[in-house]
């Protein structure tokens, strides 16, 4: 008889917990979500979820909040997310930098992309420019490595943080040009263009988002784009294909979200589909486009694929760049 008691005692105590489950579930969201993002301010996610957290706070009637913890690799921003708690109320801006680079980039890490998080959905798409001041000598990609060979280590290219495409981008264009250039890392965007202006470095590589009004002002010159398509707003920029170096569409990038593991299915595809909303919005479309960024949504499926996919070609690129994992 005890026993019997005891077990329709847990029985209940087990429909309780799995009623109160999916309670929440039904109920989320009821309080701030914050987006973790491990890059500095005014980079392309950066800019990317600013934009998206205004149109999901609106949709979800709770503060979408997004929090910077820049440091090489996004690694700290990883590490908090993945030891949060898995309850729909803190994710990580996943991106092609640091999900799909990282595991090939760093000799260990203290996450696994694929397996310590659920993908979200995809937001935008970005590609790579190689940037000078207007009043720099270097107009085309010829004349930076023309002088670049005559120079070796002694021309300065900025780039965002180890780890970071932008970085990956700089060692393969040394690679692939045969040439010796001095890569200079930088917290953030905007820090690479005061190194640009200053002098400090002579070069930048780094994404259209935050540096597109001031390439179409004239202060800044763009080089070179990775993209295999030259961007509709500046269609007077070539590729680097077009330019003669073959390989760098792969550095047109993707930023995204991503949840720690276990995190409700029901909440993840709630929240691909409200993003998959946002990114169809066309005020929004056109803010990305005005930051050198293009929409584009995707289900939680389709993200894990494009993470798998891109993991294993970052892979393949490093090894044949004779990259050196950090």
């Amino acid at each position: 008889m005890k026993r019997r008691q005891f077990l329709q005692a847990a029985g209940a105590a087990a429909l309780a917990g799995t009623g109160t489950s999916l309670w929440a579930q039904a109920d989320w969201p009821n309080r701030p979500i914050k987006i973790i993002m491990g890059y500095g301010a005014g980079g392309a996610g950066d800019v990317s979820w600013r934009i998206a957290a205004e149109k999901l706070t609106q949709r979800l009637g709770v503060q979408v909040i997004v929090e910077n913890r820049p440091s090489a690799g996004a690694i700290v921003a990883a590490q908090a997310v993945k030891g949060s708690a898995a309850d729909g109320y803190t994710f990580l801006h996943a991106a092609s930098g640091n999900f799909a680079m990282t595991p090939s980039l760093f000799k260990s890490l203290p996450f696994d992309p694929q397996t310590d998080f659920e993908m979200v959905s995809e937001l935008t798409r970005h590609s790579l420019a190689l940037m000078s001041m207007a009043n720099s000598p270097y107009r085309r990609l010829e004349d930076v490595i023309a002088a670049a060979k005559a120079n070796p280590g002694k021309i300065s290219v900025g780039i965002t943080a180890i780890g970071t495409g932008q970085h990956l981008a700089g060692e393969f264009f040394k690679s692939v040009a045969g040439v010796n250039v001095l890569l200079v890392p930088f917290k953030g965007s905007p820090d690479l263009i005061v190194a640009l202006r200053s002098g400090t470095v002579q070069l930048t590589i780094d994404t259209l988002a935050p540096v597109l009004t001031q390439i179409r002002s004239g202060a800044l010159r763009a080089i070179a784009i990775t993209d295999p398509q030259r961007f509709p707003g500046l269609l007077d920029v070539p590729t680097f294909a077009d330019s003669g170096l073959q390989g760098f569409e792969v550095f047109t990038a993707w930023n995204g979200l991503a949840a720690p593991a276990g995190t409700p299915r029901a909440i993840v595809d709630r929240l691909s589909r409200e993003i998959a909303a946002v990114a169809a919005m066309p005020d929004v479309k056109a803010k990305f486009l005005d930051f050198g960024m293009v929409a584009g949504a995707s289900t939680p499926s389709q993200s894990k694929t494009v993470l798998a996919r891109d993991i294993t070609a970052w892979h393949t690129l490093i090894d044949k760049a004779h990259i050196e994992k950090q």
